[in-house]
């Protein structure tokens, strides 16, 4: 299954997913994620990724203490959105509570090796 960040049906604003060569650029950005990224936390947090959508991304997640899988699904599909973009995504300092979440939901992060900045199943 693929996941990417689109628009909302017609009618529900705050969305940009709109990209355009002007606005396509090679800053790297980092999203600090909050420590409790639950489910009221992934509409903002998926429109604060796509309002960043065109630069490199660094989603630091040392803080986090709980991330419930609506983030999570957000942050699969932001990493599926930057690839097919072809810009670079990262994952640093990433928390306890974080890995633990990855694991509950049958997922690991990359060894040495895999490839890197990969999510596996």
């Amino acid at each position: 299954m693929e996941f990417h960040l689109v628009s909302p049906p017609k009618g529900q604003a705050n969305f940009d997913s709109t990209l355009t060569d002007e606005r396509k650029t090679t800053d790297r950005q980092t999203v600090t994620l909050d420590r409790r990224c639950d489910v009221a936390k992934a509409r903002p947090l998926a429109e604060k990724l796509l309002s960043l959508r065109g630069n490199e991304l660094t989603l630091d997640v040392s803080e986090v203490e709980y991330i419930g899988v609506q983030c999570l699904q957000v942050i699969f599909a932001a990493k599926k959105t930057w690839e097919t973009d072809g810009n670079g995504f990262a994952i640093k300092e990433k928390s306890c509570a974080f890995v633990d979440a990855l694991t509950h939901i049958g997922m690991r992060l990359p060894t040495e090796a895999d490839a890197p900045g990969k999510l596996c199943l």
